[in-house]
């Protein structure tokens, strides 16, 4: 009898006999996390975490999108400095102004939650801002 033979997609032969599981072949799962070789190990790239820059605002604006029976609501997260909050607030209610119309529940209730959140937001950072001498 021939021995088995491994193709791709197949389980390894020393799956294929039953009892204990079989150890793998290294100390650990994953061998290049050991500081043998050439390359050092690194948490990260370098500047993958860089603070936001001094004078950037954090808003999460709501574009909602009214339909015949459903209604559908995203939020929009923008970082940035006060001009570019401003200039994300006004497409976001934009969005809401032209297309959050168009069912009766978003007509009566869900636009009008979206569009009063985003005036809301835009306050809110507008404080922040007016603090630190932005707005």
């Amino acid at each position: 009898m021939n021995a088995p033979q491994h193709y791709p997609g197949q389980p390894y032969p020393q799956q294929l006999h039953a009892g204990p599981p079989q150890p793998y072949p290294y100390p650990q799962p994953y061998p290049q996390q050991q500081n043998a070789g050439p390359y050092p190990v690194q948490p990260h790239p370098p500047g993958a975490y860089r603070a936001a820059p001094t004078g950037a605002y954090r808003a999460v604006f709501k574009r909602h999108t009214g339909m015949v029976v459903l209604a559908l609501t995203n939020p929009t997260q923008t970082i940035g400095t006060w001009p570019e909050i401003r200039k994300a607030f006004w497409a976001a209610q934009t969005h809401c102004l032209t297309l959050g119309w168009w069912g009766i529940i978003s007509c009566l209730v869900y636009n009008w939650i979206a569009i009063f959140g985003n005036i809301a937001e835009l306050n809110r950072v507008r404080e922040l801002a007016k603090r630190n001498g932005d707005a």
